[in-house]
């Protein structure tokens, strides 16, 4: 099984994308597919896997891509359950208030992890 990961870096030299690709042979036998395929993140599965494969994974933390990416996506959600409150029936009111309130509550939860990588990249400038 071959690994191969590469990282970019920003100017201050903070890691905001992470790029991993995982190759693997008949040859390396039975690999567990959590091996494989790390976007699953399951502790444990009992599948295995035998041939050639191809995953790969692209992490970014850059808080210029990710802070409006959390805007849109937020945005469209809220929009949608905006449409959903002007339906007749009272199980999609309910679901569309619903949707708001999470949408609202991930975006709080989004900017604040989005602003303590913004320090961490910030502090390392600093160091």
């Amino acid at each position: 099984m071959e690994i191969k990961e590469t990282k970019k870096e920003n100017k201050q030299g903070y890691t905001t994308a992470t790029k991993t690709v995982i190759k693997t042979n008949p040859s390396d036998g039975f690999v567990n597919y959590a091996d494989v395929m790390p976007a699953t993140k399951a502790p444990e599965t009992y599948q295995k896997h035998k041939g050639y494969t191809i995953s790969g994974t692209y992490v970014i933390k850059d808080p210029k891509i990710t802070r409006p990416f959390s805007i849109i996506f937020t945005a469209i959600l809220i929009i949608i359950g905006i449409w959903f409150l002007f339906f007749d029936y009272l199980v999609v009111k309910i679901f569309g208030v619903a949707l708001i309130l999470l949408s609202v509550y991930f975006f709080i939860y989004q900017q604040k992890c989005i602003n303590k990588i913004a320090r961490e990249m910030k502090n390392e400038k600093n160091s």
